[in-house]
């Protein structure tokens, strides 16, 4: 027995080890911290003041926060674009694009989140009432979507039309 004791004294020990640390993100699902700042615009397109060519127009929303693609607002002011019914949100998952057309010389109003609770982000805050004004030129219009896309500096794959069901489907 005093043998046994003395072979398990004479194996190496390890020391105890910390467990691991919980995951930070798991794939698939947002953990969002309750409070916190709502979501701000970065950057749009046309920029609040632009003057854009007229004809095909890819509008650009990017805010801070990734956004729900469920929610969003454009207003339908008698001076907004004509735009498609619903937006794209992009693999970032932080920037809304809508295929619009604009006519020469003109100017446009987009109001976003006009009911103050249209664009939220994955945590459900909202983000606050925004107006972009811009103008159109008398200049060569912007003839296809992929001229547009580029117009905004965005690739081909951020085509702002959403997949539409297959055929037969």
């Amino acid at each position: 027995m005093m043998l046994l004791a003395l072979a398990l004294f004479a194996l190496p020990q390890t020391p105890p080890t910390r467990p691991a640390d919980p995951p930070s993100s798991v794939p698939g699902i947002d953990v969002v911290a309750p409070g916190g700042d709502p979501p701000k615009i970065v950057s749009t397109y046309p920029a609040a003041g632009a003057a854009v060519p007229p004809g095909t127009l890819v509008l650009t929303v990017r805010f801070d926060h990734r956004m729900n693609p469920a929610a969003f607002s454009y207003a339908k002011a008698p001076d907004a674009p004509a735009c498609l019914d619903r937006p794209r949100l992009l693999a970032d998952e932080k920037t809304f694009v809508l295929l619009c057309s604009v006519g020469f010389s003109q100017s446009f109003t987009v109001r976003l989140n006009n009911d103050g609770k249209g664009f939220v982000d994955v945590g459900a805050k909202p983000a606050a009432t925004t107006t972009v004004a811009f103008t159109t030129t008398d200049g060569e219009p912007t003839a296809t979507v992929a001229d547009a896309l580029r117009a905004a500096g965005l690739k081909d794959v951020d085509s702002p039309i959403l997949d539409s069901k297959p055929a037969g489907g």
